[in-house]
């Protein structure tokens, strides 16, 4: 993990040195299409937070509420979360998403690009390549649960919610770390991680009055030992920033499942199946929780079966 952090360091540096530039729009967000109104009631909207490889542990959780007979009517997902989100969203089987995850490597999402390093140590070819096979359909409006994807507009520092049009750009924006993925230029502006302005984007689904709100934390935790350099000092701070805002932002949920992952580095693949079950583990502890909020629920107001998004320019 130190070796990555410091080429990202050495890449960041080196481009300072470039005469590259990425060029702002005068109104970076009058082209993004703006969610305007909600048809229909949300009863249970689910949050999938960003993480990385701990992104695995989003498909333990979906078992557990697949399982217990709980399938949430809109899913809400940020880099790692919304990767997963936008799979199970197309395909609701936690059988096929652990064919598809389980047995992936780092290096199927990953890949160095020494021809431009001026923005990011990798492309997002391999990545792009990974959805684009497996997404069984290509937009919003074709899946099979409503779901929105959140990336952070790199000009304004605004959280961005895509719902509407082709789903790949929209995930390779909500998951394009800084200084590891290029930025994603989506309706005349630039996209990077969601989580840079919101790692779990609760006050979306907030946002659109949903009913009942349970969140999924996949945050690691600060590793045990002190830094030794300036580097870990960096990296433990932004760690420490990131850690302050997803404890922040799940408080806004009704139910918070957060799962006790250990430090482990964003893209590292060792521990997929220990990801996987952990996920499930946290998710079956707050099965009756989430079953007893959603029978209160019911008993007071009658199950919308569909709502819809509506939006205008």
């Amino acid at each position: 993990m130190k070796s990555a952090l410091y080429s990202l360091v050495f890449f960041l540096l080196l481009s300072l040195l470039s005469c590259q530039t990425i060029h702002f729009s005068k109104n970076s967000e009058a082209l993004v299409p703006k969610i305007n109104a909600v048809h229909g009631r949300i009863p249970f909207a689910l949050v999938l937070g960003s993480g990385g490889s701990r992104g695995l542990a989003h498909i333990g959780v979906l078992e557990a509420l697949e399982d217990a007979g709980l399938r949430p009517d809109l899913i809400i997902g940020c880099s790692a979360g919304a990767i997963v989100g936008a799979l199970y969203a197309a395909n609701p089987d936690t059988k096929w998403l652990k064919k598809i995850f389980l047995d992936q490597k780092a290096a199927d999402f990953f890949d160095f690009d020494f021809d431009d390093m001026f923005f990011s140590l990798s492309t997002n070819i391999h990545l792009r390549t990974f959805l684009n096979k497996n997404l069984p359909v290509a937009n919003f409006e074709d899946l099979q649960i409503p779901f929105i994807a959140i990336a952070t507009n790199l000009q304004t520092g605004t959280l961005t919610p895509f719902f509407t049009g082709p789903i790949t750009p929209t995930l390779l924006a909500s998951s394009a770390v800084p200084g590891v993925f290029k930025p994603v230029e989506l309706y005349g502006t630039y996209f990077v991680d969601g989580a840079v302005a919101d790692p779990v984007p609760v006050q979306v689904a907030r946002d659109l009055n949903a009913d009942f709100i349970v969140a999924v934390d996949i945050g690691q935790q600060l590793p045990p030992y002190p830094p030794s350099n300036f580097l870990d000092i960096m990296w433990r701070s932004l760690s420490i920033n990131y850690l302050a805002m997803s404890r922040q932002n799940v408080k806004q949920a009704d139910v918070s499942i957060e799962v006790p992952l250990a430090n482990v580095g964003t893209f590292s693949d060792s521990l997929n199946q220990e990801f996987y079950l952990l996920g499930r583990i946290s998710g079956q502890e707050k099965i009756k929780q989430i079953k007893k909020i959603l029978n209160a629920n019911l008993r007071k107001q009658n199950r919308a079966s569909q709502f819809k998004l509506k939006s205008k320019l």
